[in-house]
């Protein structure tokens, strides 16, 4: 009975409504999924990490992931935040966009706030890091201290 009403809207605009409500309905499941599966990719990043960390001969292995929940916005910009088996640093896994390739590296970050060596996690980082510009990373360096600092300073906000 109540439906008598939209009987005489344009054929047109029931079509522009009808996609907007399958495009608002994708959006919003494609949210949650992202979402809700947080922890699974993060464990499975976790592990192939710490895996080409083993592969390396490196001594470091990240531990849990920081929650992003109630994280500042610009630190989660940066990267993905680990923390450290074994060490109070932290370390943060970020995507660098080198040649047009987006490589992903890892920046350990010592109590200090001082980002570390910054570790290639992909044959293509490898093969290019000691051609990348040291300007370019001094950018995702300054970032991911600034992001640390913010970090440190929420974490201090929230304890007290």
């Amino acid at each position: 009975m109540t439906l008598g009403k939209f009987k005489n809207i344009p054929p047109p605009v029931k079509r522009m409504g009808i996609f907007a409500a399958w495009t608002a309905g994708l959006m919003l499941i494609s949210a949650l999924l992202w979402g809700f599966t947080q922890p699974v990719r993060n464990r499975a990043l976790l592990n192939s990490v710490n895996r080409i960390l083993t592969a390396r001969g490196e001594e470091t292995r990240l531990g849990p992931p920081l929650s992003t929940w109630g994280m500042p916005g610009r630190a989660v910009q940066a990267g993905t935040w680990f923390t450290t088996v074994n060490s109070p640093d932290w370390a943060v896994v970020f995507t660098a966009a080198v040649d047009g390739v987006f490589t992903p590296f890892l920046a350990l970050v010592s109590q200090d706030g001082k980002a570390g060596p910054l570790i290639p996690l992909s044959l293509h980082g490898e093969a290019i890091f000691d051609r990348i510009p040291k300007g370019q990373f001094h950018i995702y360096v300054r970032r991911i201290e600034a992001s640390y600092a913010l970090l440190r300073r929420a974490r201090e906000d929230k304890d007290e």
